[in-house]
């Protein structure tokens, strides 16, 4: 088995059978990701100090950031799973997203304010958010890509899970997004106005604006 040396816990302090329980709240885009087995029937109890706690000895650590029987303080291992949370979590710059639009994803360069306009609308240009609709569905990542749609079944018209949206790596999000923009290019206002943010915030503006200096 796998333990971590706690250090100095508070005297009353909750716990599963199976771990330690939830003492890093994760973002969304990594809130799949189980770091720590969490029972929801716990109750609090005590719990002693300097104790040696028991974690998920295999898929606890998902970059392999302590090699078996290695321990750590709870400090420490705090930090480090911050940091793991955080990981793949991205706010692009303006220009740097605009190059690697055109450099990376084939984007063309009349096109590619549109881009800029329409993801920062959207997402102010992160990678990991999500937003809760008010008929229940979710948009995901920097495109706010919804999951009735597009992403996950039983529709998944891009044919890829959400979560895949949610990182760091857009060939995914872009790979969606040339779908839609396709699907949606025969209506009145063209393949973009499938994002409101886009058909509120871009549509008739200047969007070159956003790219001018990029290039």
């Amino acid at each position: 088995m796998n333990y971590f040396r706690t250090g100095s816990l508070p005297d009353s302090y909750s716990r599963s059978t199976d771990g330690l329980v939830g003492l890093v709240e994760l973002p969304p885009h990594l809130a799949f990701v189980s770091l720590v087995d969490v029972n929801k029937s716990y109750k609090k109890a005590k719990y002693p100090k300097n104790k040696s706690v028991r974690v998920p000895p295999k898929d606890f650590c998902i970059t392999k950031c302590w090699k078996e029987n290695d321990t750590m303080d709870v400090f420490g291992f705090l930090v480090a799973a911050t940091l793991i949370a955080h990981a793949s979590a991205k706010v692009y710059g303006r220009c740097e997203l605009a190059r690697e639009l055109v450099n990376v994803h084939g984007i063309s360069r009349a096109a590619v304010g549109d881009w800029v306009c329409l993801m920062y609308k959207e997402s102010s240009y992160r990678t990991y958010v999500t937003h809760t609709n008010t008929d229940g569905s979710t948009d995901y990542g920097i495109l706010q890509i919804n999951n009735r749609y597009w992403c996950d079944p039983p529709t998944n018209g891009c044919n890829m899970s959400c979560r895949n949206l949610l990182n760091n790596d857009l060939r995914d999000d872009m790979k969606c997004a040339k779908i839609i923009y396709k699907e949606w290019q025969t209506r009145p206002l063209g393949g973009f106005s499938a994002w409101n943010g886009w058909k509120y915030g871009c549509r008739g503006t200047d969007v070159e604006a956003y790219v001018r200096d990029c290039f």
